[in-house]
């Protein structure tokens, strides 16, 4: 009888599901049997690579799995076979030589040799073998010398994201050659001291920028904010302000609007704001201050009396009494204000 009819006998249900199909393969299931005559016809000669790779899935045997996985055509089968064996030293053995990187991955995730793995980590022409050798590894010497010195930026990123020791991740984040295994370590970072150094003194800007953001100290972020080369990183320190005397020094002397309005967007201080509105120039900074204003009096001011249409079109947008707002928006003599009540009418009413 030929092996199609056994499987069709045996195995009606799954043989109905059965896709002869290219790769990759989908695994048919099959009841773990001893390694039989129709098993190891099976595994071994049967034309459709889905079923020599469903039958191995059960296949414990590992002599019978070692010659597979030397002799089968096909590599996902050889995979399979590989990722069901013990042997350490046959393991090691595919792990080194195979030609297909499917069999390296798959035997390099059985292997329990640090040093092979160290070995595989650092030299195997396979990027994602590499990468497996490195996930597999749990020694902090080893993941630390990966780190250090792996071929490539992805292989040290592997071997970061497994280490857990704070001082290698620290001087990782320092003194990396590659910026994004600097920056990846300085994102694990919590030492404000180590954070404020990468912050000043990294000569990537985006280490910098990842530095600033775990960043607590007012002082060190206030002094980047006005005196980084780089207006992002700038930029970046600014919105991590609190220190309401700093942010009102920048939204005042710092020479880039944007960086001003970043500045005043973050003042919560209603009096320092109240002030900064009516001293500065720049009307686009101050609609950003009347914007974060919430004194409902110095508000209706600024509508009143400023010059400026759009200033006072904002102005109204802040406005929360009723009243007031129907006043302005029946009788103010600019059209643009009277819409701007009515769109502000509209949205107290939802």
């Amino acid at each position: 009888m030929c092996v199609e009819k056994l499987v069709q006998q045996n195995f009606p249900d799954e043989w109905k599901r059965l896709e002869w199909t290219t790769l990759p393969p989908k695994v048919i299931p099959i009841p773990p049997v001893p390694v039989s005559g129709l098993i190891a016809e099976l595994a071994t000669s049967h034309e459709s690579e889905y079923v020599r790779l469903a039958t191995v899935s059960k296949i414990g045997d590992q002599v019978f799995l070692a010659e597979i996985a030397k002799t089968d055509k096909s590599e996902w089968v050889r995979g399979e076979a590989v990722g069901r064996l013990g042997d350490q030293s046959a393991l090691a053995g595919f792990a080194r030589d195979d030609a297909s990187e499917r069999v390296r991955g798959e035997a390099v995730k059985k292997l329990k040799d640090k040093a092979l793995l160290a070995h595989i980590a650092k030299n195997d022409k396979s990027g994602q073998v590499r990468r497996a050798a490195t996930e597999t590894l749990d020694y902090p010497n080893t993941l630390a010398d990966l780190v250090k010195n792996g071929k490539d930026p992805s292989l040290r990123l592997s071997a970061l994201a497994e280490l857990d020791d704070p001082a290698v991740i620290a001087e990782t984040a320092k003194s990396n050659s590659d910026a994004e295994v600097r920056k990846a370590a300085t994102k694990r970072l919590a030492d404000q001291v180590a954070l404020s150094q990468i912050a000043r003194g990294d000569k990537d800007a985006g280490v910098r920028k990842a530095a600033i953001e775990k960043l607590d100290d007012q002082t060190i972020l206030g002094e980047i904010a006005k005196s980084d080369n780089d207006k992002e990183i700038r930029l970046a320190a600014a919105s991590k302000l609190t220190d309401q005397t700093v942010l009102l020094e920048i939204a005042r002397g710092d020479k880039d609007v944007v960086m001003r309005a970043e500045a005043v967007s973050h003042l919560t201080d209603q009096v320092l704001l109240a002030e900064f509105t009516k001293k500065t120039e720049d009307d686009w900074v101050r609609v950003t201050a009347i914007r974060h204003l919430t004194d409902q009096a110095f508000l209706l001011e600024i509508v009143k009396n400023d010059f400026n249409r759009g200033i006072r079109w904002t102005a109204v947008g802040r406005l929360n009494d009723r009243t007031t707002l129907m006043e302005i928006a029946e009788n103010d003599k600019d059209e643009d204000v009277r819409r701007a009540a009515k769109n502000r009418l509209y949205d107290l009413g939802k």
